[in-house]
């Protein structure tokens, strides 16, 4: 049965009756901190804010006045607290002053963004922002929280509305964000579905460890990623699940996400338990253990001899899977006689093998340039929190507010 853990199936789709494997290794050490762990603890502050002195007036035994005694000695302790909150409010009021000379009635400018008689300030707004934007909370429940913890009163559409703006505020940023994307040197592709106004729509993300771009798309293939406008431009290295419609995009380089591989081995290794599948998985692994050693002791590449030792075994667990499938490819066109009936389970092994096989460079690419991740982790991480935001408030209404929602996630 395939399931999230050896496919590209949500969680959400796991049978509850059987908790499925996680698909990481036992690694034989205990749960928690690891000897010779130093620990982190909070420690004392050179200034504190405030400073409270506590000292007994009279002797606990005598009942003497210790108010000219001398100080032997003291202990401290600190207290790491938050202060009342409460809104602080600041009056703008801009003068009129006549001229004495000519009578003229000069009046004073208010600062930037003091347009009404009564309103919220910045810094008001950046929390609420936030707490939508970032922390997920829906307007109600965002509302609540600004009333509870600030005593500001919001309602659900003026968040709406504050929402909105804050992201109209962003294309600037989103401008920078792009330009750095098209020059970075690797960068992670994915695309998730997104339920708005009842629809099936998507979302792509394009990704590096420091610069994540979110789009919402009506579709999921080629013409939207063409409209995003980052891999028709782009020329160094895609990580990305496999998905065809990157491949239509040649000028620049492709890896494989191999995590994806490793979870369709599972599914294999699983159901037939071919050799072949559980020696590939083991190989992919060792390779990963090795080019991250070689990378901590800061080399760049692998010594020819150990790739090619690699790349044997490799075509050796592709060869063995030839034999075991007759061929990895059925013949396209119109046949003299019917193929003889292939069972899903064989027919998966067979066509893992065939990608395993067409896509050998994209898959070890992680092995000849240590810059290419071994997985496009990142770019599923980013997109997980828009799955989160649907669980916790449901779909979009609008498409505006999915597009607003991933300008501020980006």
């Amino acid at each position: 049965m395939k399931n999230s853990q050896n496919s590209s199936q949500p969680p959400s789709t796991d049978p509850h009756k059987k908790r499925t494997r996680s698909g990481r290794e036992q690694s034989g050490r205990k749960p928690g901190g690891q000897v010779g762990h130093p620990g982190q603890t909070k420690g004392f502050v050179e200034q504190p804010d405030r400073l409270v002195i506590h000292a007994l007036e009279s002797c606990s035994l005598c009942g003497s006045s210790l108010s000219e005694s001398v100080i032997k000695g003291s202990e401290r302790r600190q207290v790491h607290d938050l202060p009342p909150q409460q809104v602080e409010v600041t009056e703008h009021q801009a003068l009129t002053k006549v001229c004495g000379r000519c009578g003229t009635q000069n009046k004073a400018e208010f600062p930037a963004g003091v347009n009404a008689p009564v309103q919220y300030g910045a810094g008001v707004k950046s929390v609420a922002s936030y707490l939508m934007g970032y922390q997920l909370l829906p307007y109600e429940r965002c509302a609540e929280a600004m009333n509870d913890l600030f005593n500001c009163h919001f309602s659900p559409g003026t968040l709406a509305t504050l929402l909105k703006r804050c992201a109209g505020e962003l294309v600037e940023p989103l401008m920078l964000i792009e330009e750095g994307l098209r020059k970075s040197s690797v960068i992670g592709v994915d695309e998730t579905s997104l339920r708005v106004a009842g629809r099936q729509e998507w979302v792509h993300v394009s990704a590096t460890d420091n610069l994540t771009l979110l789009v919402h798309a009506k579709r999921r293939g080629t013409p939207a990623i063409s409209e995003i406008d980052i891999l028709p431009q782009y020329k160094g290295v895609c990580v990305h699940d496999g998905f065809s419609s990157y491949d239509q995009y040649g000028q620049c380089r492709h890896a494989q996400c191999n995590a994806h591989i490793l979870r369709e081995l599972n599914y294999v290794i699983e159901t037939s338990q071919p050799a072949w599948a559980a020696e590939m998985k083991a190989l992919l692994l060792e390779i990963k253990v090795v080019v991250d050693n070689a990378r901590e002791s800061g080399r760049k590449k692998l010594p020819p001899c150990q790739q090619a030792k690699f790349l044997r075994k490799y075509d050796e667990s592709i060869e063995a899977a030839t034999k075991l499938y007759g061929t990895l490819q059925r013949k396209k066109g119109r046949a003299k006689k019917p193929p003889a009936a292939e069972s899903p389970i064989r027919a998966a092994g067979r066509k893992l093998a065939g990608r395993l096989k067409a896509k050998r460079a994209d898959i070890l690419l992680f092995m000849d340039d240590f810059s290419v991740p071994f997985d496009n982790n990142q770019s599923e991480r980013d997109l997980r929190m828009l799955k989160v935001k649907q669980k916790i408030s449901g779909c979009f209404r609008t498409g505006v507010g999915a597009e607003e929602f991933c300008r501020l996630r980006s």
